[in-house]
């Protein structure tokens, strides 16, 4: 775990990756979504309620693409 933390909080691009992807996998293993909001709020506690934002806005775009 502290591997997938270090890695979120490497960058923007890093978390919007896992979000992403977590999002995308839910539908064949539901508890992806806790890895996805998980995602979220470590950058938001760690970086602030913007940089939290911008990852969920951007996540939100991907995944609205992907569809």
């Amino acid at each position: 775990m502290r591997a997938l933390a270090n890695f979120i909080l490497r960058g923007r691009l890093n978390a919007l990756l896992v979000t992403v992807l977590a999002t995308a996998f839910t539908a064949l293993v539901p508890p992806l979504s806790h890895v996805a909001g998980g995602a979220l709020a470590l950058v938001g506690l760690r970086k602030g309620w913007r940089e939290g934002a911008l990852v969920a806005v951007g996540s939100a775009l991907a995944l609205l693409a992907l569809a």
